[in-house]
């Protein structure tokens, strides 16, 4: 199992800086709790695991954009400006959502 600590220390591993982003820690605990911990139970199981790995529909794909646009959405207009964009290249280069979709693909 995996705990919602476990999974941000990976996480911060990779993103020093984002320790210090409330923004971002915030919407990291909101992806582990919408996405890898579907029973609730504030662990990611193995059957959970296996669900994200091998989806069989592709919704989960959805909800990691969405929680990539959410993270670099500062002005909350569900729209991600250039500016967005560009004033967050950890979420969208090199960040594991962006390495998980292509070990799936």
């Amino acid at each position: 199992k995996v705990s919602l600590d476990e999974y941000l220390s990976d996480l911060l591993a990779d993103e020093e800086e984002a320790a210090n982003n409330p923004e971002w820690m915030a919407g990291e605990k909101e992806t582990f709790r919408a996405v890898y911990d579907t029973n609730g139970d504030g662990f990611m199981d193995i059957q959970e695991l296996k669900e994200y790995l091998l989806p069989n529909d592709v919704s989960h794909f959805k909800d990691m954009a969405s929680s990539m646009v959410k993270a670099a959405d500062w002005n909350r207009d569900g729209i991600l400006s250039q500016e967005e964009i560009l004033a967050n290249p950890q979420i969208f280069v090199g960040n594991h959502y962006i390495k998980t979709s292509h070990t799936e693909l």
